[in-house]
């Protein structure tokens, strides 16, 4: 049964018409916990898969679809290729701005700007064992295990062919509306950008409602509360639910689970716990002057990166959005804010406290935003000990898979993570290179 919208209505309400073949009894093939960034791609991947016999998916989640209580909201996020994090990053990069390339080109849902990313950073001044400056070309860059960020954005620009501009400070003030100082400098990948993860979400489950060859369900405002293995004949996992009405309790079997969560995946999987922590982050919109309003909007404004001194969270923001509704808004946030928060505990309103901590870290970049914050919004970040992500069989089970801990850089990776996940789910193997984040690596 595929997905229906409702006509001229949001088109992330499912009719409900359809749920009464929702049977609790029915084993799954497969179900997927959490339709957010990468349940939403999980979906996909599943619904495009070959096989003789349709397959019976679930998609459940505890809110409704594209909601903003989790990670995958906020109109825009980074793309981005030259990977500061880890290099072996890269062909998931790749991948996955094939696939919302695609997405975009199929639905005619706008979902990436290719504005450019600018990452802004100090200069290295360290030198070689003979005292001269120090030249970065890719071998050198390989063997120092203490890159800098622009290093490691070179790094990885280098190995897999990435167009990379260096510019210096003084360049960066006349081509963009910063003020940088004389010890940085910035890197500029010109095809990268920003991606609009709601719409990109929508586009990933309309695309498996239109591969019809699968059984594909969907239920909205189900919370899961426990995934548990079982050896009966209704399947090898049993997943308990409540929709929040009376809290009734509804179970649902299945011959696999892909839990992809977000920052309740330590509560549904109690074996993550130690590896995950989640933190409360703040992303804020400023409206630049009417004159300048053009400065802030691609293709004149890239999406940026600003790397800060030893100890305080790094700075970024995202050009004003043409497709958005308010379309001379300009996004600021800091990443990695160090602040731990229940995710059932209830929301509260971003503080002027919170807000401060924004102003105060952007003024000398960009007078403008400091002084013109309009809109924010808070958000979570699920973040592991080495800030790479989780891309594995769950600890204790061995029906049961999970992507955990994206630590604030995952979702222009969804689409990747949401394949190589159902791969896994389904065959226990994947083309995509995701051993480097397998659990292992913290054995």
């Amino acid at each position: 049964v595929p997905l229906h919208y409702v006509p001229n209505s949001s088109p992330w309400i499912l009719t409900r018409a359809h749920l009464n073949v929702v049977v609790a009894c029915m084993v799954y093939d497969i179900v997927v916990v959490g339709v957010g960034g990468v349940g939403s791609f999980a979906l996909r991947a599943l619904s495009r898969r070959d096989g003789d016999a349709p397959l019976r998916i679930l998609g459940i989640e505890q809110y409704e679809l594209g909601h903003a209580l989790g990670s995958s909201h906020g109109g825009t996020r980074i793309f981005r290729h030259a990977y500061v994090e880890h290099c072996d990053y890269v062909p998931l990069l790749f991948h996955s701005t094939k696939v919302f390339k695609e997405l975009q080109q199929k639905s005619n849902i706008p979902i990436i700007e290719e504005c450019g990313t600018l990452i802004i950073g100090y200069r290295d001044t360290r030198k070689n064992d003979d005292g001269n400056e120090r030249v970065l070309t890719s071998e050198v860059i390989e063997e120092w295990q203490d890159q800098t960020v622009l290093e490691a954005c070179r790094n990885s620009a280098a190995k897999y062919g990435i167009e990379m501009e260096t510019i210096t400070s003084q360049d960066v003030m006349k081509r963009y509306p910063f003020s940088v100082p004389d010890n940085k400098e910035g890197v500029l990948e010109p095809t990268a950008g920003f991606v609009r993860p709601e719409s990109a979400m929508r586009a990933a489950l309309e695309d498996a409602r239109a591969n019809d060859v699968h059984d594909i369900h969907i239920l909205e405002n189900t919370k899961v509360v426990s995934i548990e293995e079982s050896s009966s004949t209704d399947g090898n996992v049993t997943i308990r639910t409540t929709t929040g009405v009376g809290n009734s309790i509804k179970t649902f079997h299945a011959n696999a689970v892909i839990c992809c969560g977000g920052a309740w995946n330590a509560k549904l999987l109690p074996t993550l716990r130690s590896k995950l922590r989640v933190t409360r982050q703040i992303q804020a919109w400023f409206e630049p002057p009417e004159s300048k309003r053009k400065d802030f909007s691609p293709p004149h404004f890239p999406a940026w990166f600003l790397e800060r001194k030893e100890g305080e969270c790094p700075l970024y923001g995202i050009p004003c959005d043409p497709c958005s509704e308010y379309p001379y808004r300009s996004k600021v946030a800091l990443h990695g804010r160090n602040v731990t928060v229940d995710p059932d505990e209830p929301r509260y309103a971003v503080t002027n406290d919170e807000l401060d901590e924004i102003r105060d870290a952007v003024r000398s970049l960009i007078p403008e935003a400091a002084d013109n914050i309009v809109d924010a919004q808070s958000c979570m970040y699920t973040v592991t000990p080495d800030e790479n992500f989780v891309v594995d069989k769950c600890p204790d089970y061995e029906h049961v898979w999970c992507v955990a801990g994206l630590s604030g850089h995952g979702f222009k990776l969804t689409p990747a993570l949401g394949q190589a996940i159902a791969d896994l789910a389904m065959d226990g193997k994947t083309s995509l290179p995701v051993d480097f984040l397998g659990l292992k690596r913290f054995a």
